[in-house]
């Protein structure tokens, strides 16, 4: 891995997710790309591993922690143990530079919440912290101009929340949240095929069909194969798992997605209304990939329905993007 370029004031934008944890380094770009979790020793709490390697450690005594639930911290020293450990090759060369970061933030944050996340990278050794409304990074990361004064509608969706925000002027302006994002599918999915089939399947594996069979439209004929456990024999089994068989609860999760836009919607004054349907709606964030569904929300809203390229990676982008601009951004509103 290449070593970040010396700068006087290194800058590093930080995707804080409920799953992932995306982190940009100026000079040397992406620069991780892991799960938000650890494995504590239950023992004595010492954190064994971070990430990847804490996904694949196998270890009696270990315990595998999400400290990021819902987009907030929920555990403060675990999620200054997580960012040390995945940040500590990148300020390894910068003993005298303490660095500026811009950190993504779910806009519905209380001011307490923001206070916390922003401490814990000033304990790390963050010179000054930006935090980022989601929505507003995620559309800066699609392209939307900060300077831009007409409006423009985005839908974030991530693994533990999915905001509606309506951002004009480098600022969101109205906003609307529920936690009903990509993990809470998971687990409605998980419960659906133990009742479907009589089976029980790891987490991991149901997103993983979402992803590849997932459909809100019967007609696209997908197969996936996954191995379960069967409830009747107690044994291994490989199961065959069509993507019509999805449908009944991706259609619900699709509805709620509806329902939340058509909730920031009713609270637009009819020039933000106007400036959302000509310039229609984005999609983006980890769990924006359901197939059917920029087709289901253009249909249902009437207004055209995009997904991001890149979408996992719009927050983190538009993080660049504050990062690069930083003096624009300073007196603007990033969070409001």
């Amino acid at each position: 891995m290449r070593l970040p370029q010396f700068n006087f004031a290194p800058k590093i934008g930080i995707d804080l997710g409920t799953a992932r944890v995306r982190i940009w380094v100026e000079g040397v770009g992406q620069y991780k790309d892991e799960p938000s979790c650890l494995s504590i020793n239950v023992q004595d709490g010492r954190v064994l591993a971070v990430g990847n390697q804490a996904l694949k450690l196998k270890q009696k005594n270990a315990q595998l922690v999400w400290p990021i639930q819902t987009g907030q911290v929920a555990d403060k020293k675990q999620v200054q143990a997580l960012l040390k450990i995945l940040l500590d090759q990148a300020w390894r060369p910068r003993i005298l530079a303490q660095p500026i970061i811009a950190v993504s933030i779910p806009v519905s944050s209380s001011k307490e919440e923001k206070q916390t996340l922003s401490e814990l990278l000033f304990e790390l050794g963050a010179q000054e912290v930006v935090t980022v409304a989601q929505p507003l990074a995620g559309m800066l990361g699609s392209g939307v101009l900060s300077r831009d004064v007409s409006a423009s509608f985005g839908l974030a969706i991530g693994a533990g929340l999915v905001e509606a925000g309506v951002v004009s002027m480098g600022s969101v302006i109205k906003s609307v949240s529920n936690q009903r994002a990509g993990e809470w599918l998971s687990w409605q999915l998980q419960a659906y095929l133990h009742r479907e089939l009589a089976a029980e399947f790891v987490k991991e594996d149901v997103e993983q069909l979402l992803q590849t069979v997932g459909a809100l439209y019967p007609g696209v004929k997908t197969v996936a194969e996954v191995v379960g456990k069967d409830l009747h024999t107690g044994q291994p089994k490989a199961y065959l798992i069509k993507g019509e068989l999805l449908t009944p609860v991706v259609k619900v999760y699709a509805q709620g997605y509806l329902e939340l836009v058509q909730k920031l919607m009713s609270q637009l004054s009819p020039a933000l209304i106007q400036d959302c349907f000509e310039r229609g709606l984005l999609i983006f964030g980890g769990a924006a990939k359901l197939q059917g569904l920029e087709k289901f929300l253009s249909q249902s809203l009437g207004m055209p329905v995009a997904l991001v390229e890149d979408a996992e990676t719009a927050v983190q982008a538009g993080l660049v993007v504050v990062l690069q601009n930083l003096n624009e951004f300073k007196n603007q509103a990033l969070s409001a």
